[in-house]
């Protein structure tokens, strides 16, 4: 991993200023993924897109917001760093509709899906877990937004059928999948819903 000088951010409300690690390259080796997107790689650093300034509690997208890439690390010395949003603040982002477009909408809603799943890790069994209607709402939302012509997001809309429960939908979408593409993770997907299993999985 290459990390370039920091990135200086300004809340667009109140001008308080903000830094961020500036990532020029990095790599997933020796990462864990799981099958909502979520991962971890120790050489890629999950970077924050929303963030909430502590100062004037306005939620906001660091890339529409003022910023400028700082000389020296000791331009950005004593600045805050931006966080990712807790789930009550993506909660709240999407009830008051922050996101100015789609994209946005679905960005907050996967991350929200994220947040309310558990992941299981190294040797732990997926699990099955009861849908709360907070999570019910989100997930049919994010498949009513997604591309069901783009196959990576038909993959999405299966795995979040097969935690809402829904293993047959999921079954149907990953047998379109298959007639191009034959891949582990579909199959571990296609697994779960032979047993049932509603709980995020840790792909091998």
């Amino acid at each position: 991993m290459i990390i370039g000088n920091p990135i200086i951010i300004q809340c667009p409300v109140c001008n308080t200023n903000y830094t961020k690690t500036s990532i020029l390259s990095g790599n997933t080796f020796g990462g864990h993924f799981w099958s909502d997107g979520s991962f971890f790689a120790p050489m890629l650093p999950d970077q924050v897109v929303f963030t909430r300034c502590t100062e004037c509690n306005t939620i906001f997208n660091i890339s529409n917001s003022p910023y400028h890439e700082a000389l020296n690390y000791e331009d950005a010395d004593g600045l805050p760093t931006v966080e990712h949003l807790s789930k009550s603040e993506l909660l709240e982002a999407i009830e008051k509709k922050i996101y100015i477009n789609t994209n946005e909408e679905i960005y907050l809603r996967k991350r929200l899906w994220q947040k309310l799943n558990n992941h299981p890790w190294k040797d732990e069994m997926p699990s099955t877990f009861a849908i709360s209607p907070e999570y019910r709402q989100n997930a049919e939302a994010l498949i009513n937004l997604l591309d069901k012509s783009n196959e990576d997001e038909i993959l999405i809309i299966a795995e979040l059928h097969r935690n809402l429960g829904n293993f047959n939908e999921c079954i149907v979408l990953i047998n379109k999948l298959f007639e191009n593409r034959k891949e582990e993770r579909i199959l571990q997907i296609e697994n779960a819903c032979k047993k049932k299993i509603n709980g995020t999985l840790q792909y091998k």
